[in-house]
This record gives C-alpha cells, structure tokens and sequence, in this order.
C-alpha cells in the first residue's frame, strides 16, 4: 500500500501540470495536441501496466501488484505533461530558465522536507540507535496502537510541513509569497465584512 501511494504522489505534479496545459490549448483552440498527448499518454501507461509486474522491482509482490499499476500510470501521466510543454507554442513557453529555476527549488525543497518528515517517523516510531558510535540509545514510542501511530504521523507532518516553510523562506520562494498574499488578502476581506 505505502509502494502504491508513493507512486501515486509521483504522478501528481505531472496531474497539475496537465490539467493547466490541457486548457492552455483550449484557449488556443487547439484540442488535437491535448488529445494526441492523452492517447500516447494512455498508451505508453497500459503498456506498463503489463511489462512493469513482469520486472524484478514489482514481482516480489506477484504478478497482480497494484504499485505497478500505479507506477505506469505516473509514467502515462509524465509523459502528457512533458509532451504538452513541448507543444507549447513559443510565445506561451515564457521564462522556461526562470521556470525550471523554480521547479529545481520546489523538488529540492520538497525533497528535503520529504526526507525530514521520513526521519521523524523512524526517530519517533522506532526510535534512535547510535550505540555503535555514540553512547545513545533513544527508543521510539512504539507503532503498535493507533494512539501512538496518530502521534507518530501528527508530528511527522509537523516537521515536514514546517521544514518545507523554513526552506522556502530561506530561499525567497515566490511561491510562498504568493500563497501567503492571498492568504492575507483573504482574512482582510473577512474581517472588513
């Protein structure tokens, strides 16, 4: 289930991206590219769909593995999304160094937390063994009620949420600007009204 979702999240920046791409062309008026990258998109993911559980990464689970369906789905869906930015026409493409610039940030930022959050889930769950180099031994609160496992997951998510917004302002991510603009802009027309 954990290989599934993980693959899953792997596909949706490339849904986001799609989605706002798709209607790009529709503004244009163009709706054969969108539907050219959806039918290749569809392809390519079926085609997975029977190669990928023949392949050692999902054939330990059997050959009905659902995170190998969820794996060529991710990949159907990364090749519409690179496909339709390809497509694009030159003067919709802007800024791509700025954009990629962006992109970099955001991945490595979400990576960072990604990993963050993963290690207060070890650290909390099971706890922290250096005695190998270190004289420290701190076990973890167990995973064995759901209790412990809500606050395994609550502070987990505390961490990485908060380690992606320190990130993000150490490196002037637009973005969060942006987010917290609005954000602003809305708890002010809240309160005028």
């Amino acid at each position: 289930a954990i290989q599934t979702l993980a693959w899953f999240s792997f596909s949706f920046v490339a849904q986001a991206v799609v989605f706002i791409l798709a209607r790009s062309f529709y503004a244009l008026q163009d709706t054969k590219r969108p539907m050219y990258a959806s039918l290749i998109g569809t392809a390519l993911t079926l085609l997975l769909a029977i190669l990928l559980p023949l392949t050692s990464l999902f054939s330990s689970s059997g050959p009905n593995d659902v995170a190998s369906l969820a794996a060529a789905y991710a990949f159907g869906m990364w090749t519409q999304a690179v496909l339709l930015l390809l497509w694009l026409p030159t003067f919709w493409k802007g800024n791509l160094t700025a954009f990629f610039a962006s992109a970099m940030r955001v991945v490595s930022i979400g990576v960072v937390s990604g990993f963050t959050t993963w290690l207060t889930l070890q650290f909390v769950g099971e706890g922290l063994k250096l005695d190998r180099i270190f004289d420290i031994d701190f076990n973890g609160i167990g995973t064995d009620t759901v209790l412990k496992l809500c606050i395994q997951g609550g502070l987990a998510s505390v961490i990485g949420v908060l380690t992606y917004i320190v990130l993000a302002r150490a490196l002037a991510m637009d973005e969060l600007h942006w987010v917290l603009k609005v954000r602003g802009d809305q708890n002010d027309t809240t309160a005028t009204k």
